[in-house]
C-alpha cells in the first residue's frame, strides 16, 4: 500500500542479516512447532505469561538483541523515515539498539494478534497500532503508554476490501445460490 501510494518501502526480514539459512531456520522453527507441536507450543505461550511478570528481559529479547550489531550497520548504510514492524523480534533488535543511545527513525509496532501477546511489550516503540480500542487495557496493563496507542485495527491487503454482493460472491466462487454456507479462515499457518 505505501509503494501504492508513491512511497519508497523496503521489506526486510531481520534475520536475512545474520544469512538466509538463519531467517529460514528461525522461520521454519516457529511454524514446525505450532504445526507440529501445538500442545508444546502452548506450553511455551503459557511460559512466557508467567516470564513476563520477572523484572528481568527474556531470554526472546536477549536472543533477538544479538542481531542489534547488525541492524545498526544496516541502519548506517540505508536511511529511512518510518519503521513499520508486524512482528515483536525487530522490535527487541530496535530496542536493544535504543538501550545503546543509538538514534532511531519513528518506530511503529503493529500488533496482528488480537491479544498484547508475551514479550511484546519489551520493544519499546514509538508508537503501537492495536486491533482495537477495546485492548488499549491489555497493552497498558503491560506498561505501554496509553499515548502511544492507536487503535487503527490490522492492516490488510487492499483487494479484502472488495465487495461483492452474496450472488456475485457465491458464482464467483462456483457455490451453490441458495443454502448456508460456512467458511473457516486460520491464522498465517
Amino acid at each position: 500500500e505505501l509503494k501504492r501510494r508513491g512511497h519508497t518501502a523496503v521489506f526486510l526480514d531481520p534475520f536475512t542479516l545474520a544469512g538466509r539459512k538463519t531467517a529460514a531456520v528461525v522461520g521454519n522453527s516457529y511454524i514446525r512447532l505450532v504445526q507440529n507441536s501445538p500442545g508444546f507450543f502452548g506450553f511455551v505461550y503459557s511460559l512466557g505469561e508467567a516470564y513476563r511478570h520477572l523484572p528481568v528481559s527474556s531470554p526472546v529479547f536477549q536472543v533477538n538483541s544479538l542481531l542489534s550489531k547488525r541492524m545498526k550497520r544496516y541502519l548506517e548504510q540505508n536511511h529511512f523515515d518510518l519503521i513499520l514492524m508486524t512482528h515483536m523480534y525487530p522490535a527487541h533488535i530496535l530496542t536493544a539498539l535504543r538501550k545503546k543511545s543509538v538514534e532511531l527513525p519513528k518506530t511503529i509496532q503493529i500488533a496482528t494478534d488480537y491479544t498484547c501477546i508475551p514479550f511484546l511489550e519489551e520493544g519499546v516503540c514509538d508508537y503501537y497500532v492495536i486491533p482495537s480500542q477495546e485492548l488499549a487495557g491489555e497493552f497498558t496493563a503491560r506498561g505501554i503508554p496509553a499515548e502511544k496507542l492507536l487503535p487503527f485495527g490490522i492492516p490488510v491487503n487492499r483487494k479484502f476490501t472488495l465487495s461483492f454482493s452474496q450472488r456475485q460472491a457465491r458464482k464467483k466462487l462456483g457455490l451453490p445460490e441458495d443454502g448456508m454456507c460456512c467458511l473457516l479462515a486460520g491464522g498465517s499457518i
